[in-house]
C-alpha cells in the first residue's frame, strides 16, 4: 500500500498514477524497467528498489515502496502537478525507453 497516495496523486496526477500501476499489473512495466527508473528518480529510490526486490514481493508492491520514497525525497517539495513532468522525463529517458507510455 502506498502511504502517501493522496499526496502523490496531487504531485503527479491521479490518472497518471493509476495508469502506471495498471501498466505494472499488466506487465508492460516490469522489474527491469523499474530498475532503470529508480536511479534517476533519486539514489534513495534506487536503494529501496534494491532492498525490496529480493523475490518476495510482486513488482507492483516494489513500485509502491519506490513511489513512497520518491515522495519523501523529491515530490514533497514540489508544487501540485509538478511531479508529472519529472516522471515523464524519467520515462522518456533513452535508458528507460518508455516514450510510448
Amino acid at each position: 500500500m502506498m502511504e502517501n497516495r493522496k499526496e502523490v496523486d496531487k504531485k503527479i496526477g491521479e490518472q497518471f498514477v493509476d495508469m502506471l500501476l495498471e501498466d505494472i499489473r499488466s506487465g508492460d512495466i516490469d522489474i527491469d524497467v523499474m530498475k532503470k527508473m529508480a536511479r534517476p528518480m533519486h539514489p534513495h529510490v534506487n536503494g529501496v528498489l534494491n532492498a525490496k526486490n529480493k523475490g518476495f514481493l510482486q513488482p507492483l508492491d516494489v513500485f509502491l515502496y519506490m513511489i513512497d520514497k520518491w515522495f519523501q525525497t523529491v515530490l514533497y517539495d514540489l508544487e501540485d502537478g509538478e511531479g508529472f513532468g519529472k516522471l515523464i522525463s524519467i520515462l522518456e529517458d533513452k535508458n528507460v525507453g518508455l516514450r510510448d507510455l
